[in-house]
């Protein structure tokens, strides 16, 4: 199953016809990498332009760095 997924085009699908009582590892990047091709980027950034994205900033004293995280 892990070699299907690293092979799926980015917006692909894995149907899984069955379940095993064993884990599976994935990686993350594996399905982040998929979804992060030329086009979305510029999307991303039309976002940007258009002032469609707002950000959120909170600060924490260093001390706090754990509970931030």
């Amino acid at each position: 199953m892990v070699d299907s997924i690293q092979g799926l085009r980015p917006d692909g699908r894995l149907v899984a016809m069955g379940a095993d009582a064993e884990p599976i590892s994935v990686s993350l990047m594996d399905l982040i990498s998929k979804q992060n091709g030329p086009e979305n980027l510029y999307e991303a950034l039309d976002f940007v332009t258009q002032g469609k994205v707002k950000t959120i900033v909170e600060t924490y004293p260093l001390d706090e760095a754990l509970k931030a995280y």
